[in-house]
């Protein structure tokens, strides 16, 4: 994720921390700091809220653990300001595994709760727990009430928190798991139109406005994403990667690979040095590049390393969410380490042109892939 930078990995998975969390975490502290708190207020207060995002991690570790049971990587775990993101490959294949991964997450809030509780109860007894103004003890309570809200706020029946993904899960055991999530989309969106209307009209809480409007898109771009996957559901990435592609060598200078350029349409090309594939270099950093460097520079200046690669035996859905999620709107495909084609998604959209089109004739119209930058 932009923006982010990794601070370690856990059951080996890369956590990240947005910068955006340690402009919260300072605001925190400053501000408990000089509203009365004073400086050892501040520090307690950035601890708690230490605390709150390492739960956050353990929820969404406990989503990614769930989805490794079924095969699914999860590619890495992100902090924001407003929680977690465990990003997972691909959805689940089956209702029941949506289910059990969606569940994961409140599940550790749940064991958080009861160990933490139950030990605070055996340590202080329920009057000093609920009672006391001790700093140690105003910590521990803060963090059990907002586990519990974690796990309230999940629940919510809306995508994007995994209640929405908990019932199309149980939707769609009974119903087509399409028709599933625009139900649970639909359901989601009433339920952040009423937050909106609660938080500015009646409680006066723009705090939960805001999460009315987070709520209604995530369940708006939920039903987005489903559709999408729906449309390449059946086709493999072999049927629309482009067999006959340019290549480069990372020792080719940006002059040489502009002039490349001029004489074709491959929006991208993979970067081999020594049969080794090295990355993808893309027509619009070549041009920035030229704007303020020298032609006779190396092309490797510009070539991005983090282009998803695609196994050929992928299903198309998985690869087109790989490139979007890595903002790639091209990406190489690989037989073993062998790249053997070019994946954009200018191909890929006049593929299903094709594909509706062969549909509509009732004759199968595989697109010429292989001939489409000639």
């Amino acid at each position: 994720m932009y923006g982010s930078w990794k601070i370690g990995r856990v059951a080996g998975i890369g956590l990240y921390v947005h910068w955006t969390f340690l402009l919260l975490l300072a605001w925190v502290v400053i501000g408990t700091a000089l509203t009365g708190g004073g400086w050892a207020g501040g520090l307690v207060s950035g601890a708690l809220i230490i605390a709150v995002f390492t739960c956050v991690v353990l929820h969404e570790l406990g989503h990614a653990l769930a989805a490794r049971r079924y095969g699914i990587p999860t590619r890495d775990i992100s902090l924001l300001p407003i929680g977690g993101v465990a990003r997972l490959e691909r959805l689940p294949d089956k209702p029941e595994q949506e289910l059990v991964v969606a569940l994961a997450g409140p599940a550790v809030n749940v064991v958080i709760l009861a160990v933490l509780g139950g030990i605070s109860l055996a340590i202080l007894g329920p009057a000093q727990l609920l009672g006391s103004s001790r700093v140690g003890v105003d910590f521990i309570r803060n963090l059990l009430m907002v586990n519990a809200a974690m796990v309230v706020f999940n629940m919510l029946p809306a995508f994007p928190m995994d209640g929405g993904r908990v019932l199309r899960a149980v939707l769609a055991m009974g119903i087509d798991y399409g028709r599933a999530t625009n139900i649970a989309a639909n359901i989601g969106k009433g339920l952040a139109v009423a937050l909106a209307i609660v938080g500015l009209f009646w409680l006066e809480n723009p705090i939960l406005a805001f999460i009315g409007v987070f709520v209604f898109f995530g369940a708006n771009n939920e039903a987005r994403f489903v559709a999408e996957r729906r449309k390449y559901q059946g086709i493999r990435v072999a049927d629309a990667m482009l067999t006959h592609f340019q290549t480069l060598s990372g020792f080719e200078t940006l002059g040489n690979v502009a002039g490349m350029m001029l004489r074709s349409l491959q929006p991208a090309f993979p970067v081999i040095n020594r049969g080794v594939y090295e990355g993808m270099v893309f027509r619009s950093d070549v041009a920035e590049a030229l704007q303020t460097r020298s032609p006779f520079e190396s092309v490797s200046l510009v070539m991005r390393r983090t282009v998803p690669r695609i196994p050929v035996t992928a299903e198309l859905s998985d690869a087109v969410g790989a490139m979007r999620a890595a903002q790639s709107d091209s990406a190489a495909v690989f037989d073993g380490v062998t790249p053997v084609g070019l994946l954009t998604l200018q191909n890929i959209d006049l593929l299903l042109v094709n594909v509706r089109r062969g549909a509509a004739t009732s004759t199968p119209g595989r697109i010429a892939t292989e001939s489409m930058y000639a």
